[in-house]
């Protein structure tokens, strides 16, 4: 977790679904913000393991990603 320097805080985890041997891992970086960092940094710990349901949403990213930088992706 880390303090932002507008005084608000922010945690970044990564979670990652294993589909199995034939199939790539999905990974899905998190951003957690306020509360919501402090509340992660307080349980979440390295190689933990928890259950997500529901609905998953994200932002675009904050700029124009050129058409040339999808081909390494």
């Amino acid at each position: 977790m880390q303090r932002l320097p507008d005084g608000r805080f922010s945690a970044v985890s990564v979670l990652v679904h294993d589909r199995g041997i034939n199939s790539p891992k999905f990974w899905v970086p998190i951003v957690f913000k306020d509360n919501w960092a402090q509340i992660a940094a307080s349980h979440l710990k390295e190689n933990d393991l928890v259950y997500v349901s529901g609905k998953l949403t994200c932002d675009g990213p904050p700029f124009k990603l050129a058409d040339s930088e999808f081909a390494n992706t």
